[in-house]
């Protein structure tokens, strides 16, 4: 039986849908034996992985003597190994002090 091209590529969106909705496992990165050392806000991610953070704003509350600061940043980390990674970062940052 002959299927039409047009068939083929009209149908490839519909099964990509349904191939990303399967259920696939993930494979946690940050265990030691039997601990796990998450990411937080304070410390970095202490295990090598890939990743990708794109451009990232935060603007923090005003301090107390009215100094306002905006932050933008991009990293990309890459694994070179399981142990070793290169990770490249740039950082932009507005301090705006009280009627400055």
């Amino acid at each position: 039986m002959h299927v039409p091209r047009s068939a083929l590529l009209a149908a490839l969106p519909l099964a990509s849908t349904c191939l990303s909705l399967l259920p696939h496992s993930a494979a946690a990165h940050g265990f030691a034996g039997d601990r796990f050392f998450p990411a937080t806000l304070l410390t970095d991610d202490p295990f090598v992985a890939d990743e990708l953070s794109l451009p990232t704003f935060s603007r923090n509350p005003t301090s107390a003597d009215g100094t306002q600061e905006l932050d933008f940043d991009v990293e990309f980390s890459k694994r070179l190994t399981p142990d070793i990674g290169i990770g490249l970062s740039r950082g932009w940052q507005h301090v705006k002090p009280l009627g400055g």
